[in-house]
């Protein structure tokens, strides 16, 4: 039963990592709008580049965590 309770939590944690960096992309399309092509093209790139801003900073918090897990365990040896 744990397997499966950390499967679940695996896949959640996946999908929270994903739509989290969206967040703002999605704000930004909702509130201002845009009507014509280059402002919605303006917009998706605009969009694409706080993704993966955001997305990246993120991975490299939790990579930075495991990292310095590691480096806990390998000290207490």
């Amino acid at each position: 039963m744990g397997s499966i309770n950390r499967l679940i939590l695996l896949i959640f944690g996946v999908l929270f990592y994903i739509v989290i960096p969206a967040i703002p992309g999605a704000v930004l399309w909702w509130f201002l709008k845009p009507v014509m092509f280059w402002e919605k093209f303006a917009w998706v790139v605009t969009s694409m580049m706080f993704y993966i801003i955001i997305f990246l900073f993120i991975i490299s918090y939790i990579l930075d965590m495991i990292y310095k897990e590691e480096t806990i365990d390998e000290n207490e040896e």
